[in-house]
């Protein structure tokens, strides 16, 4: 058996727009509206008219930011971060939007809090199972804020803003998941996530279990499939408030695949930190792949946000069934063993901030 693992103060600032050849410079400082404190490591990401995304950045500990943008028409900027509403500009007028505004030539984002609370965040009437994510209100605010922290981990990822060292190895695992055996697979220093890329097209089309003659391969879910819209289109969506035990202090955004999918595909939840809205982790299980009625293959993601702004994957594992399975008198068959194949972050090494152009 196989695995592959696919598993983002002072109003007087230095900013300006101005050309650079067949360039655009957009710097600038973005602060907490209310504090007027730098909004650390939020994401600065532009995007062109038909939706392409250019270069980003994080703002830095003093909430700077530089971008380095075609001079074209139609491309706007969105400034997020966890916690706070979002603004959208034109870096050719960006003191047209109110939340922004020059001082001494300079341009300071304002970003509005955004208080997370959990009140209200009742499951049910927050089901989404159409083709996006973004109604019903419980449901709309947890997706907000989990989508916010994914981009993030996404503009790390595309940008290689992180440099670390990871671990990888492949386990095997009795019952209680007691480690059986070990196998270290080694340890490298990368900038970019040490998994197999699947295209999110790719994986709602054949699904994330491949068949090979005897043998499988699982995929699973990274920043970018969470937030593609061939995720969106074959998944349901709602609110998961089951956090009361394993995930205590945790609010759930719970997706499955639409109903009729027949391949083999996921389903799980996205938890966030119940009092903030910090994106914590994804837990999910395979569906229509392995006997019926055993236990399914699972697997999990958790996220880091270090202190610069960027995220990171910081631990991962999917778990297959191993061998035979045992049925319990009354109970779901359960895998004698499960082989588990995962990692994690050892060292956070350095943090890249790449110099404009």
């Amino acid at each position: 058996m196989r695995v592959g693992l696919l598993v983002l103060v002072t109003l007087c600032v230095p900013a300006l727009a101005s050309s650079l050849g067949a360039q655009m410079t957009l710097s600038g400082r973005v602060i907490d509206a209310e504090t007027r404190r730098p909004v650390a490591g939020a994401t600065v990401l532009p995007r062109r008219q038909n939706g392409e995304r250019l270069r980003g950045s994080f703002a830095d500990a003093a909430g700077r930011f530089e971008l380095v943008l075609p001079p074209e028409e139609g491309i706007r900027v969105r400034i997020e971060r966890v916690g706070y509403q979002p603004v959208e500009l034109d870096p050719h007028s960006p003191e047209s939007h109110p939340g922004v505004a020059r001082v001494d030539g300079g341009v300071v984002v304002r970003l509005t809090p955004r208080p997370f609370r959990i009140e209200g965040l009742e499951a049910r009437g927050s089901s989404r199972c159409e083709t996006n994510p973004q109604e019903g209100a419980a449901t709309y605010a947890l997706w907000t804020e989990a989508r916010t922290a994914l981009r993030a981990a996404l503009l790390t990822e595309e940008e290689e803003l992180v440099r670390f060292r990871i671990a990888a190895w492949v386990r095997l695992l009795g019952r209680g998941d007691r480690v059986l055996e070990t196998e270290e697979e080694g340890e490298w220093v990368v900038t970019r996530q040490p998994f197999d890329a699947v295209d999110p097209d790719e994986l709602a089309r054949s699904g994330y279990v491949h068949f090979d003659g005897d043998s499988l391969t699982y995929f699973g879910p990274d920043a970018a499939v969470l937030l593609s819209d061939p995720f969106a289109d074959t998944h349901c969506f709602r609110v998961d408030r089951g956090g009361l035990f394993r995930n205590r202090g945790k609010v759930g955004l719970a997706f499955e695949p639409i109903r009729g999918r027949t391949l083999p595909d996921i389903r799980g939840t996205i938890w966030l930190d119940a009092s903030t809205g910090q994106l914590e982790h994804v837990e999910y299980e395979y569906t229509a792949a392995g006997s019926a009625g055993a236990r399914p293959a699972t697997g999990r993601i958790e996220f880091l946000a270090l202190p610069e702004g960027p995220w990171i994957v910081n631990r991962w594992h999917i778990r297959m069934p191993s061998g035979g399975v045992v049925r319990p008198e009354g109970g779901r068959a359960q895998p004698v063993r499960l082989r588990e194949a995962g990692g994690e972050v050892r060292e956070v090494l350095s943090t890249v901030r790449h110099s404009p152009g």
